[in-house]
C-alpha cells in the first residue's frame, strides 16, 4: 500500500510519522489534525462504499523482464495475496486511527510535563508506530522491539502459573506475528489524560534513539514543559 495512488491524492497526510514530531507543539497539532482527517477518510469511504485497491509488485532482473512471469500462476497469487473484507479493513483502520488520535489529544491537552514522563514518551511513540503500520511496513530495530514488547499486553508464559505472582514470567501477546496492541489505558485525574497502565521501566537509550535525540534532557528541553500536577489514576470507564 505504500505506492497506492489513493494516498497520493492526499499529499502529506499518509506519510510515515516520526516520534520527534510529538516534541514540537506546532507540528504535533498538525499531526493530530492529520490523524483525525485520515480516520474520517476511511469512515467516509466505507459509508459511501468506495472501492479499494492494492498493488502487487514482483521484481526480476532486467535481462529476464520479457520472459519471466509474463503471466501470474493462480497458485502464486493464492499463496502471496491475503484477501481482507473491505468493510472489516476500513472499519479497523478507522477505529485504530480514531483511538490513536484520542490518546494524542489527551496528552496534548494535559501539557508538557505530562509529555515528559517516560511512560508517555513511550505511549506517544508506539501510537505513531501503530499508525504507520496501517499504511507502511512496520518499523524495525531492536530498540523499537524493546519498546513495543513493554507497551503491549502480556500473558503468563505458563498458563498454570499463579496470576497474582508478580515474578511469574510473561510473554507479549502476538509478538511473534508482528501484531501489537497497546495494553490497558487508564484515565489519570488532575490533570486528566490517558496513559499506559503498565509499570515497566522504559530504557532511556531506546527512547532517545526513537526520538532522534542524544540525551533524555534533550527530549525534555525540546519544548516548554508545563508544571501540571500529577495525581492518582482511575480506570478508563470505556
Amino acid at each position: 500500500t505504500e505506492k497506492n495512488m489513493t494516498y497520493s491524492l492526499n499529499p502529506g497526510i499518509f506519510c510515515r510519522r516520526q516520534a520527534k514530531e510529538l516534541l514540537q507543539k506546532e507540528i504535533e497539532a498538525v499531526l493530530i489534525k492529520d490523524m483525525d482527517a485520515m480516520s474520517k477518510i476511511f469512515y467516509e469511504g466505507e459509508v459511501e462504499g468506495c472501492d479499494g485497491c492494492a498493488p502487487l509488485e514482483i521484481r526480476v532482473p532486467f535481462t529476464d523482464a520479457m520472459n519471466s512471469l509474463s503471466t501470474l500462476p493462480k497458485k502464486l497469487i493464492l499463496h502471496s495475496v491475503i484477501a481482507i473484507n473491505r468493510r472489516v479493513w476500513r472499519i479497523f483502520v478507522y477505529y485504530c486511527l480514531a483511538a490513536i488520535c484520542l490518546v494524542l489529544k489527551s496528552l496534548q491537552k494535559a501539557g508538557g510535563r505530562v509529555h515528559s514522563l517516560d511512560s508517555n514518551l513511550a505511549l506517544g511513540a508506539v501510537c505513531l508506530y501503530m499508525a504507520n503500520a496501517c499504511f507502511h511496513r512496520p518499523t524495525k530495530g531492536f530498540k523499537w522491539e524493546d519498546l513495543i514488547k513493554k507497551c503491549c499486553q502480556h500473558v503468563l508464559g505458563d498458563p498454570s502459573d499463579d496470576e497474582d505472582d508478580e515474578d511469574a514470567p510473561t510473554v507479549p501477546i502476538l509478538y511473534d506475528n508482528d501484531t501489537y496492541f497497546i495494553c490497558d489505558i487508564v484515565l489519570n485525574s488532575n490533570p486528566t489524560f490517558l496513559r499506559l497502565l503498565v509499570q515497566h521501566t522504559f530504557d532511556a537509550e531506546s527512547l532517545t534513539h526513537i526520538y532522534h535525540k542524544t540525551l533524555m534532557d534533550d527530549i525534555r528541553s525540546s519544548r516548554t514543559w508545563s508544571a501540571a500536577p500529577l495525581s492518582r489514576h482511575l480506570p478508563n470507564p470505556e
